[in-house]
């Protein structure tokens, strides 16, 4: 889930992108920055569902303080199975965001910075395919991967 907060900063600015960082304890993709989402359930009737509930789950993001703008391209994983981003925002207060035992750490960040003339490019092996990718470096944060080519398809600008 594409997910920002109408909330600004304390000093103004631009609204904030919420990105995860994934916990240690998880099977997959330790330590790495993401976006709340996750794997269609049997209860989830629609991708907005899944996003909605994978939101909560991980962040404690309140569904009623949601809205949804949409959704992007599906992007191919490397299983070569699908995502499809979803567009959200919230009124939620930030400070009222609770990581679960999968997330260590919940990142604002100014949307404005995952701007495309902002990552830079890289290429990777991995499972013996060379793959593509973009690299944004936030902080102390490096996004990279499917996450930062949500961000660049988002054409966030």
């Amino acid at each position: 889930m594409l997910f920002v907060t109408h909330k600004q900063k304390p000093s103004g600015g631009p609204a904030l992108l919420v990105l995860t960082k994934r916990s240690m304890n998880v099977r997959t993709h330790k330590g790495q920055i993401g976006l709340p989402g996750g794997k269609r359930e049997d209860q989830d009737n629609h991708p907005i569902d899944t996003a909605i509930r994978e939101a909560y789950e991980e962040i404690n993001a309140k569904p009623d303080l949601m809205r949804i703008h949409g959704g992007l391209e599906p992007i191919a994983t490397l299983d070569n199975s699908y995502v499809l981003p979803v567009i959200a925002s919230t009124t939620q207060e930030p400070t009222t965001f609770k990581k679960n035992d999968e997330v260590s750490e919940i990142i604002l960040a100014p949307w404005t910075y995952f701007d495309i003339q902002s990552t830079e490019e890289f290429s990777f092996t991995i499972f013996g395919k060379t793959r593509h990718s973009y690299l944004f470096r936030y902080k102390h944060h490096n996004v990279w991967g499917l996450t930062a080519s949500i961000l660049a398809n988002a054409g966030l600008h």
